[in-house]
């Protein structure tokens, strides 16, 4: 009915105000995003970056930094690697 009546007000070149039509729009939907990461990985903050290679050039040893700055092990070395080249 409503497109019948829209398509012979599209041939006529007439204006179709659709407020005054009698049909509703479904109400839309709240969706909510539920994504969670795989994994708790997160990006170090420069705080951090500046902490672990602060702690490094005085402690130089990886574990205690690595204690100090409450990160694993592996972050704190695979990140001095990279920074160091």
């Amino acid at each position: 009915m409503l497109s019948q009546l829209i398509v012979s007000h599209v041939i006529k070149s007439e204006h179709v105000d659709i407020r005054e039509c009698d049909t509703k729009m479904p109400p839309k939907k709240n969706s909510v995003s539920h994504y969670k990461p795989k994994t708790a990985q997160r990006e170090m903050s420069n705080i951090e970056k500046g902490m672990i290679i602060a702690f490094f050039s005085i402690f130089e040893k990886i574990s205690f930094v690595a204690t100090l700055v409450n990160c694993p092990w592996s972050t704190v070395r695979n990140f001095l690697t990279y920074a160091c080249n």
